[in-house]
């Protein structure tokens, strides 16, 4: 990110070079959180009481977001994460696993979800569900 100085080498393998690739790492974060907090719902809910909303922001939208990318398309990879989560593991999980899903307000939040509305499995959801 701009600012930093000197990349490390061991960091620099990390950096995702395309913005395919990194709208993709963010879907898969969405996809990632959204199936850990069903699971400790499903598993732990009875002992500790379920996670019943999620607040989310725009992850990695701003300093950190590869620069070909715009923050709405940042929200709208984490949504299409966290709805392909859903998709494949709400049928494994009682609907109560589920959180309800508080979006952080911000205008490229609204933006991807407006585009989430109007195509919640384009890419990356398609590449992930082996429709691209």
């Amino acid at each position: 990110a701009e600012g930093e100085g000197e990349v490390d080498p061991e960091r620099e393998r990390l950096v995702k070079a395309t913005k395919e690739l990194f709208l993709q790492a963010i879907y898969d974060t969405g996809y990632n959180v959204m199936t850990a907090v069903m699971e400790f719902n499903k598993d732990h809910k009875v002992q500790h009481g379920p996670i019943t909303f999620l607040r989310v922001p725009v992850v990695a939208g701003g300093t950190f977001r590869h620069p070909e990318s715009g923050a709405d398309e940042v929200a709208l990879a984490l949504l299409r994460g966290y709805q392909g989560a859903i998709k494949e593991g709400g049928e494994k999980c009682h609907p109560t696993d589920i959180p309800t899903l508080q979006l952080m307000p911000s205008p490229d939040m609204e933006k991807g979800l407006a585009a989430f509305e109007q195509d919640p499995m384009g890419p990356p959801a398609q590449a992930a569900a082996g429709l691209a």
